[in-house]
């Protein structure tokens, strides 16, 4: 499997390590201050990042139906009792940040981490060459 343990968990270590450095990049952390600043303007304040769009709706979600797993249903297969009148404004409210989201990260995001996720794994596939070299295609 991929070379064996040792090169998968290295490899796993060094995507990690380069993923960091692209999240923390100068020109990133400004591409996602002005994508808060825009998702502020448009009625979502305190939002650092796209990331941050799904646990505030999460976190709403569940004030409304309880806890929900990682496949998005509840606990329990009893037919929920909540406010619907609630959940559908939750949808309503979820569809139009979500368009906000889309518009800021487009207008913000979307080319800064293009061109920074690019540039770094351009350094990173010449300075890991040897090593990725040991690693097995798919």
């Amino acid at each position: 499997m991929f070379g064996g343990p040792e090169i998968l968990q290295t490899l796993q270590t060094k995507v990690d390590e380069l993923d960091e450095r692209v999240r923390t990049d100068a020109r990133l952390v400004k591409a996602n201050a002005a994508y808060s600043e825009c998702m502020r303007a448009g009625g979502y304040a305190n939002l650092p990042d796209s990331d941050e769009v799904d646990v505030v709706l999460k976190r709403k979600l569940e004030a409304i139906v309880g806890p929900v797993n990682r496949l998005g249903t509840t606990a329990s297969d009893a037919e929920p009792a909540y406010d619907r009148t609630a959940l559908a404004a939750l949808q309503r409210e979820e569809v139009a940040m979500v368009k906000t989201d889309v518009g800021c990260q487009e207008q913000h995001v979307v080319d800064v981490e293009d061109a920074v996720r690019a540039e770094y794994e351009r350094t990173f596939r010449e300075q890991n060459a040897a090593f990725l070299a040991k690693v097995p295609r798919p």
